[in-house]
């Protein structure tokens, strides 16, 4: 099945519950505009339809989205801004991929979980969770995976500021810059920073 023929179903059978992305997309994609009231019962239909027969669920992924201007030195728009969290799901029978898109609230990121649906989702939401925030309501056991559970933030966010340490172990590092002014001040003696010797007795100015 080709992706029109893909996008054409899709539409036919969901209405103005979604909106098809572009045809031009090199992985056609869905997005749910009510997701709290219909991202269930579509995937569920997604999966369960022999005309679709979506049954492996390959991965959840979030995206982080904050307003950014549209022209250069303008303010960017009102409002936090959204995040995505996409479902892409694969059909060995009819050899398509379609990605679901679920538009979130940036401030509030809550979404219905696909666990009862696709036993796969429970580590994949908890990826997404750890790292960018989402809630996935109904998930069995949402909580970290990768970072430690008193972790403070989503470090996938774009607001996301790294803490100086963890418990005492450093977490910040020295930048490529950092680490060839180091090396240079150690072994010539000389000093980026104060332009001339790490002693200060030759600079740039003299």
């Amino acid at each position: 099945m080709d992706k029109k023929s893909l996008l054409e179903m899709v539409s036919a059978r969901f209405g103005d519950r979604i909106e098809c992305g572009p045809e031009a997309n090199p992985t056609p994609f869905i997005i749910v505009r009510n997701p709290q009231k219909d991202l269930l019962d579509i995937v569920k239909t997604l999966r369960d339809d022999s005309g679709f027969s979506f049954k492996y669920l390959a991965t959840v992924a979030a995206t982080d989205h904050p307003p950014v201007s549209e022209k250069k030195g303008e303010p960017p728009p009102p409002g936090p801004g959204h995040q995505f969290s996409t479902a892409v799901l694969k059909s060995y029978e009819h050899g398509t991929t379609l990605m679901v898109k679920a538009k979130l609230d940036r401030n509030n990121p809550h979404v219905p979980s696909l666990a009862g649906l696709y036993g796969a989702a429970i580590w994949h939401e908890r990826e997404q969770y750890d790292l960018l925030g989402v809630i996935y309501d109904g998930h069995p056991d949402l909580r970290r995976i990768m970072l430690p559970d008193d972790w403070t933030g989503h470090p996938l966010r774009k607001d996301w500021t790294e803490q100086d340490n963890y418990r005492g172990i450093q977490t910040t590092r020295e930048s490529m810059h950092d680490i060839f002014a180091r090396r240079v001040k150690e072994t010539e003696g000389y000093d980026f920073r104060r332009g001339g010797s790490a002693a200060g007795e030759e600079t740039a100015e003299s």
